[in-house]
């Protein structure tokens, strides 16, 4: 006997716990009346019953959905039934009354309103007509397509202006191969200068004797090949020939290098005066130039003498500058009608030379507009200021009555007022009897007519005048910025011949085998043809699969872009280098910006949809006519006129039979709906006894086993019991 352990008891409890649980389930289905409450009851009858409960409820939703359908059709019905009567019944009567001639025009215009008020009773019971807010019979769902979009014809753009006209040169620039719907043909242009719309009607013209399905046009004077019939499986590929090049694409010519404009220092003088003051040079006063040229100073002294002319004073100048070395030469010319001589300091060579530091005693003389010594003025612009700059153009020397001083002006940005009390502070200073001020002045001398366009340096005694033109002479670095017009020289570099494209290949570009992998081209007259693999590319990869073929095949050609277009870049500059003839299936992909036709775009039938079963696609389709008097031929009807009477009842005979058509139609609609109503509730009710059969318990054999698991349960606690007491048995063993 063993007391730490009651093995009976353990077996009791087991048994128990066991009968409880089977107890429990009995009791659950007893209380819900189905045999699958959870999933652990019956995995597969529970996947089974669901489904089909899922279908139990839709085809309950389908029976209300057809029932709403055969509501529609009682308020179509109920419409057309008052269409055709009174109203088309009634106008077919007035019809035929006014059919006889026994009434008056004015008896039929009567008839007339009559049968207009029917027409608009007609018009306002179909555009009134609705259910659940959806018009019925004015022509909402009367089963046709709309057009969402019109079909497209294929297009191709080009990017040259041509409002200015075209030259064709047989040979050069006159032919143009094309594809259309891949079949290859070509047109060839007559030799000519054509005015821009000369030149659209010869290449209409060309493509009409050769029956190409294209037309050419313009968008703001560029030249655009559209397909004559629109639609996706229309094309225009391939574009190729010496046409191409000159009128779809943007070409620039090498250049060579060449110097556009010459550095130069111009001011107005007095040269042009009669006063022989004016063209007289003084040994000491007024017989130095100095001047930098390219960084390197120069002096000249002039002959003095008194010269008869301004071409004398010009020859000695220029004699002395080309004794001097300096690239420079010295004009003077007057503008005719004008009264100043227009002097020049420019450099022999074009280009980006430099020209500055005028001064000596000469440089007033020369480049100065002057009133005796009374007042001088300058011809640079002052209007938008001046930048002074320390060590370049800061130092400004004056003479003045056999007294020389030296100013240096603060660097800075100055505006012409800010210039004019920067001068006059150093003049007041050195107590200097000069006042400077901006005046206006003229860039041109024929401006002098006309009017003023800069404002310039003015210098003005505020003492007595001597009378010597010499007296008052300024020079240093400042002189040429504050008082000359500078002219910079400028430069066109060499340039390379180039291609540009107008097809946008920011997005990239598929490339298809056989479609648009090959190009073509001459460089320099001598053929390339590179082969692209096939593939979908971004556009930096289709620039580096281009240059890795380019350099391939030694074109000597490099791909670039411009905006995101290709660009074709000869590799050595100048104007003996070209890239021409283009050609290939992909030239047209690569360097024409191209629409593709595309197909008309229907939208979906105006059709009422009826859901009519648990089941995707199980829906029924129906049109209602519009009824309307104009989709009934009613719109114009008359019996005013005799021409118009001859054929009215044929019009009306024809509404009325529209009419019961319809309300036929609608019949067969309604009866299809009401078997479908049927269906749905036969299909309901079989499939509910099924799911019944799977999900429902049976209550007598729940019943049964309850019974007979609450019996075992009673007896497990009783055993249960009975196995406490067994270990009390050692005790007895104790006494």
């Amino acid at each position: 006997m063993i007391i730490n352990h009651n093995i009976s008891a353990l077996r009791s409890v087991n048994r128990l716990k066991n009968q409880e649980g089977k107890l429990a389930l009995n009791m659950e289905k007893l209380s819900s009346g189905l045999r699958i409450n959870t999933a652990a009851d019956d995995s597969a009858g529970l996947a089974i019953s669901e489904k089909m409960r899922a279908q139990i409820r839709g085809l309950e939703q389908a029976q209300r959905n057809v029932q709403d359908g055969l509501a529609l059709l009682d308020t179509a019905e109920g419409a057309l039934s008052q269409i055709l009567n009174p109203p088309l019944q009634r106008i077919r009567e007035l019809v035929i009354q006014a059919e006889n001639d026994t009434l008056t025009k004015s008896d039929r215009m009567e008839i007339q309103k009559e049968i207009d008020e029917l027409k608009s009773s007609i018009n306002d019971i179909s555009q009134n007509t609705h259910f659940n807010g959806k018009n019925l019979i004015d022509g909402s769902f009367n089963g046709e397509k709309s057009v969402l979009r019109e079909a497209e014809p294929a297009k191709v753009f080009g990017s040259v202006d041509l409002s200015h006209g075209f030259t064709i040169v047989q040979g050069d620039n006159d032919r143009l191969d094309i594809h259309i719907d891949d079949v290859s043909t070509f047109v060839q242009v007559e030799e000519g200068s054509y005015t821009a719309d000369e030149l659209l009607d010869e290449i209409n013209r060309k493509f009409m004797d050769k029956n190409i399905k294209v037309t050419a046009s313009y968008q703001k004077q560029q030249l655009i090949l559209n397909h004559m019939i629109p639609g996706k499986d229309f094309k225009i590929t391939n574009l190729s020939g010496n046409l191409v090049e000159s009128i779809f694409l943007s070409v620039k010519p090498g250049q060579d290098f060449q110097a556009f404009t010459k550095v130069s220092v111009t001011s107005k003088s007095n040269f042009n005066n009669a006063n022989p003051a004016y063209s007289t040079i003084i040994e000491g006063v007024n017989d130095t130039l100095t001047f930098n040229v390219d960084n390197e100073n120069y002096e000249i002294t002039l002959t003095a003498g008194t010269y008869g002319n301004r071409q004398q004073i010009k020859d000695e100048i220029n004699v002395r500058i080309s004794e001097s070395g300096a690239q420079v030469r010295f004009s003077s010319y007057v503008i005719p009608g004008g009264t100043l001589a227009i002097n020049q300091l420019e450099h022999i060579a074009g280009g980006e030379k430099q020209i500055s530091n005028i001064g000596g005693n000469a440089a007033s003389f020369l480049f100065n507009y002057k009133w005796s010594d009374e007042w001088l003025r300058g011809n640079s612009n002052l209007s938008d200021g001046i930048i002074i700059n320390e060590g370049q153009n800061d130092i400004l020397e004056l003479k003045i009555d056999d007294s020389e001083y030296v100013f240096q002006l603060k660097a800075g940005t100055y505006s012409s007022q800010e210039l004019i009390e920067e001068l006059n502070g150093h003049f007041s200073r050195e107590n200097i009897k000069l006042k400077a001020s901006i005046e206006q002045g003229y860039s041109d001398e024929r401006l002098a007519v006309d009017g003023y366009d800069i404002k310039v340096l003015e210098i003005k005694r505020t003492s007595a005048s001597t009378g010597d033109v010499n007296a008052i002479q300024f020079a240093g670095s400042a002189f040429t910025d504050l008082f000359m017009n500078i002219n910079q020289g400028t430069e066109i570099p060499e340039q390379s011949f180039s291609i540009l494209g107008n097809s946008d290949l920011s997005s990239g570009l598929l490339i298809e085998e056989g479609v648009n992998d090959t190009f073509g081209f001459y460089v320099d007259e001598n053929e390339k043809t590179i082969l692209m693999e096939s593939g979908n590319y971004t556009s930096e990869e289709l620039l580096a699969e281009l240059n890795a073929k380019l350099l391939e095949v030694n074109s000597g050609v490099t791909a670039l872009y411009e905006n995101g277009q290709l660009l074709l870049n000869h590799d050595t500059p100048g104007s003996n280098h070209k890239i021409n003839r283009l050609a290939g299936n992909a030239f047209t992909s690569l360097f024409l910006s191209q629409e593709k036709g595309a197909d008309e775009v229907l939208s979906e039938p105006r059709n009422i949809q009826l859901q009519i079963g648990a089941n995707e696609g199980q829906s029924f389709s129906l049109t209602l006519m519009d009824t309307q008097t104009a989709a009934l031929g009613l719109k114009d009807l008359s019996v005013l006129e005799a021409n118009a009477r001859s054929g009215a009842l044929n019009i009306i005979d024809h509404a009325i039979g529209l009419i019961s058509s319809e309300r036929s139609l609608i019949g067969a609609y309604h009866n299809r709906l009401n078997y479908t109503v049927n269906n749905l509730e036969t299909y309901s009710e079989n499939l509910t006894g099924a799911e019944s059969r799977i999900r429902d318990a049976d209550l007598a054999k729940e019943m049964m086993a309850q019974t007979k698991n609450s019996i075992l349960s009673q007896a497990a606690q009783a055993m249960l019991a009975q196995s406490n007491q067994i270990p009390q048995g050692v005790l007895q063993l104790l006494r």
